[in-house]
């Protein structure tokens, strides 16, 4: 058997697109410095049974759960605007009128979408919530980068993401 030649895979300058606008619209938040990180977790729990020992022994199998997609960036270049739309955590064209504690964000609405494009990778995430601090350093006389992650979890029929980029 011989390995096929392949190339090395480069998705181009990543633009970073979020539904903070006027009734969801995108707006353009920025771009990526050295590229966006998309961690892919998968959720399990192991299947104990006696033929292999019960609770002592390994797995028999496993049960999956779910996915979450975890995509982390750091932006050199971004909207100051846009970004200040993400910090209260919540998409300001939420229309639950019940914003603030205790608010269930996917069931007010009030994820956001998060649209990758770049010139050979397109990723569409449909519903994320930020979970983490939002960073923005360094604070002085350097141009300042910011620091968002949002997160991902498989919404109703399965859907995570997918290549729509409009």
């Amino acid at each position: 058997m011989t390995a096929p030649v392949i190339c090395a895979v480069v998705a181009g300058p990543c633009e970073i697109w979020v539904d903070t606008a006027a009734d969801r619209a995108l707006e353009f938040l920025g771009w990526s410095l050295g590229g966006v990180t998309i961690e892919e977790v998968a959720y399990h729990a192991p299947i104990h049974s006696d033929e292999n020992g019960g609770p002592a022994g390994p797995p028999a199998d496993y049960q999956l759960f779910g996915h979450q997609h975890r995509i982390s960036m750091e932006l050199s270049k971004f909207q100051d605007a846009v970004l200040a739309r993400l910090d209260p955590r919540y998409n300001p064209n939420t229309v639950n009128g019940s914003v603030g504690v205790g608010m269930l964000l996917g069931c007010a609405s009030a994820t956001f979408r998060l649209l990758l494009k770049a010139p050979n990778f397109v990723r569409n995430y449909l519903a994320t919530v930020i979970l983490d601090p939002i960073q923005i350093s360094p604070v002085g006389s350097q141009a300042s980068r910011a620091r968002v992650t949002f997160t991902a979890n498989v919404i109703t029929g399965g859907t995570l993401w997918n290549t729509t980029a409009t």
